[in-house]
């Protein structure tokens, strides 16, 4: 997207701003470095050309944090987005306010910003010199929108992903970048079983992917799946109860590296894929398969 002039320029600028408005409306914010990535472009903070057309709101971060800033929409921003989604997807909620979004985790962060590169990284083959219709709205949907609905799910991924468009396989991303305890491990994994389960019986292709730049991590997961998966119930830390136990069937959950990138401020993170991978998200897979399995 390189310099234009006259009604090519506007055009490009209208284009510009239906993605950056698109994107913040299902993350929630977003930073200066993501959105060049979004829009493909190398001035160093196009998230300013966008406060001052009133269509984002700049939030100073605490100190410490490697990004000095992050960006959420402006009341402005919010109603043109809000009717934008409406057209691309009449039936779609999201719940997005401007108070909520003010309401930055700074406890995740590294993690969010982590999550949006590697929505990037897998979406590096959509067309983003075009205007985004319905299908670039319905193939993405992340955990800010799907918590809007329902926050109290327990299988809620970070984002969920149609790599393809025209292809109805998604993808249900997970971000782990800690090492969890064997209890909050099963804790954590048994609702994704549940729903790698289900997504085995309805779904032909979905798939639920863990990525980590962890061997410890991916080495941990990979033996908990190898055998019944317990619904924990704890208190205070500590395990109350085991009440029910599940075992995945088919290959419907996959684990994956990623790998250190020292150019992204924030996480430092990224995943490589070549377009094999895109069609077939198991090719990316760096463990074993597991068999087929009944609840029990």
């Amino acid at each position: 997207m390189g310099a234009t002039h006259g009604p090519t320029a506007r055009l490009q600028g209208m284009v510009n701003d239906a993605w950056v408005l698109l994107w913040i409306y299902k993350w929630g914010w977003t930073t200066n470095q993501i959105l060049q990535r979004l829009l493909c472009v190398k001035r160093p903070r196009p998230a300013d050309d966008f406060v001052k057309k009133g269509l984002l709101t700049k939030i100073d971060a605490p100190a410490g944090y490697a990004e000095k800033s992050v960006y959420i929409l402006s009341q402005k921003g919010f109603i043109q987005a809000k009717i934008n989604a409406e057209n691309f997807d009449p039936r779609a909620v999201n719940n997005y306010t401007l108070h909520e979004s003010k309401r930055i985790s700074w406890s995740l962060h590294n993690h969010n910003c982590v999550a949006q590169h590697i929505c990037l990284d897998i979406s590096h083959i959509v067309d983003k010199s075009r205007y985004p219709d319905e299908r670039d709205y319905q193939r993405l949907r992340t955990d800010f929108e799907l918590k809007s609905v329902d926050d109290k799910s327990a299988d809620i991924p970070d984002f969920i992903y149609r790599p393809r468009i025209g292809n109805p396989t998604d993808w249900h991303i997970e971000i782990e970048l800690n090492q969890k305890t064997n209890l909050k491990l099963e804790k954590w994994l048994y609702p994704r079983v549940k729903k790698a389960n289900s997504l085995f019986d309805e779904t032909p292709d979905d798939a639920i992917l863990i990525l980590t730049p962890f061997d410890a991590v991916i080495s941990s997961y990979s033996k908990a799946l190898e055998k019944k998966v317990h619904r924990v119930v704890m208190n205070n830390g500590r395990e109350v109860a085991s009440i029910k136990t599940i075992t995945l069937q088919g290959n419907r959950i996959w684990l994956a590296s990623l790998q250190q990138d020292k150019t992204r401020i924030s996480g430092n993170l990224k995943l490589l894929l070549n377009s094999e991978q895109i069609k077939r998200p198991c090719c990316i897979e760096t463990e074993k398969k597991w068999d087929d399995g009944q609840d029990s």
